[in-house]
């Protein structure tokens, strides 16, 4: 009898903790951007991106708002300010192994040689759903690349190389060529190597390398 006591009460206090939970959230920051269908025709308007439900949200001058799944879309974006740099996402099959085989949304956090994609981490169970992170439902203006809640991938050749191995299937594997220069920027930053930060902004100062260097030798040199 008491256990059953315990039971209910348990799932009360768990409704009570998930009502609230959902009702602190915010609604969709709307952003005005553009959205390209499969088919290639492109939309404009209001968007805003539910990470949970992996759905874009469009919603049109009359108030209809539509919804996106990835095997819909291309890409869509915006900018929500002219101090922050555009948001851009795109649909990617995933990797065998890694994310499921299907076109998932991916958000492009540095485009270069070496392209870097986020994902939100999938959660399992009740109560693992009910309490991680609610705030990210919806999309906020700025990505936090501190954020514990996303996956980063390198995108290459049509692979996701995970940042769980940086060192050996990014760095290492990729980067060799530069690995001097990469070196200096590390510790005149004061870099920490290991962290999803350090890690992108690594990868966006070898990707400014690589096409400094492309485009030096491309430039003629006149006389």
């Amino acid at each position: 009898m008491h256990i059953i006591r315990l039971l209910i009460l348990l799932c009360f206090l768990f409704s009570v903790g998930t009502m609230e939970v959902y009702a602190g959230s915010p609604g969709p920051p709307w952003q005005t951007g553009y959205l390209v269908l499969a088919d290639g025709n492109r939309l404009a308007g209001d968007l805003d991106y539910n990470w949970q439900a992996e759905t874009v949200l469009l919603r049109e001058p009359d108030g209809r708002i539509r919804a996106f799944s990835a095997s819909q879309v291309q890409q869509f974006g915006w900018q929500a300010s002219p101090s922050q740099r555009a948001r851009l996402f795109v649909a990617l099959p995933g990797s065998i192994n890694q994310l499921p085989a299907s076109l998932a949304f991916f958000e492009v956090c540095a485009e270069g040689p070496l392209t870097v994609v986020r994902r939100m981490k999938r959660t399992h169970g009740l109560f693992k759903r009910a309490y991680s992170n609610p705030i990210r439902n919806f999309d906020p203006e700025t990505p936090d690349p501190h954020d514990s809640f996303f996956d980063y991938f390198a995108y290459v050749d049509g692979q996701f190389l995970s940042f769980k191995r940086f060192y050996v299937d990014i760095y290492l594997a990729r980067m060799a060529a530069y690995q001097q220069e990469l070196r200096q920027f590390v510790q005149t930053r004061h870099l920490n190597e290991k962290s999803q930060f350090g890690q992108l902004r690594i990868v966006e100062q070898y990707n400014q390398l690589v096409e400094r260097q492309t485009a030096s030798v491309k430039t003629p040199i006149s006389y």
